[in-house]
């Protein structure tokens, strides 16, 4: 069963898209003011965190915002503006939850058993928020980050090789990054629309960087 926690280092969080939390607005204070929902018998929790009070409620948000959500580790209040068209609050809680997810902020993992997010997926949350950072208000992909995030990934793999094998790092790191190359080749001839173009560009920037490099 998938579920949603908060994160360890999540802290109070006010999430409210395209809204102005200072502190004229009324929608900080009428979360604050959301009392915890006394918790009923549940079942205990098999992930390390124990399970926040959640407190959903109908509440006049004076036309800020849709909805509106604030999260803890101990609780989460989600307010929905009952003055405000059903399909504008649902787009509204839709966008609070792809937030909390997107920023980080709470993880999705298999309490069954009562398993953490591992490195890798901890990772890959991060890396997705980095792309994302770069590319906010970009028309272009400029590819810095992804770049950069690829070549530590194939520099820690050499590390790996080159201590466990008899290769020097260079020719570690070498490998790692052809092999890198030759899969993403691979998904680009397998994914593409025109393979037989495809192939031909491929073709075309190999023969390139031969030549740039004098062999």
């Amino acid at each position: 069963m998938k579920t949603a926690t908060n994160t360890p280092e999540n802290a109070s969080t006010p999430a409210v898209p395209a809204v102005d939390l200072t502190r004229k607005g009324k929608v900080p204070a009428l979360l604050a003011g959301i009392p915890a929902q006394p918790a009923g018998p549940t079942a205990p929790a098999t992930s390390r965190q124990p399970i926040p009070e959640i407190r959903v409620t109908a509440e006049n948000l004076h036309g800020e915002a849709p909805a509106a959500m604030y999260d803890d580790r101990e609780r989460i209040a989600i307010a929905l503006d009952t003055e405000q068209p059903t399909e504008r609050v649902a787009e509204g809680v839709q966008g609070l939850l792809r937030e909390a997810f997107e920023s980080g902020r709470w993880q999705r993992h298999d309490t069954t058993e009562g398993t953490a997010p591992s490195l890798a997926e901890v990772a890959e949350t991060a890396i997705r928020a980095a792309i994302r950072a770069e590319l906010n208000a970009l028309s272009t992909h400029p590819r810095i980050t992804a770049d950069r995030l690829q070549r530590v990934i194939d520099d820690e793999s050499a590390r790996h090789l080159a201590r466990v094998g008899e290769h020097s790092l260079d020719k570690a790191y070498a490998d790692e990054r052809f092999a890198s190359a030759t899969r993403a080749m691979e998904d680009a001839l397998e994914l593409s629309a025109d393979p037989k173009g495809m192939a031909l560009a491929l073709r075309t920037a190999l023969n390139m960087l031969v030549r740039e490099v004098g062999q």
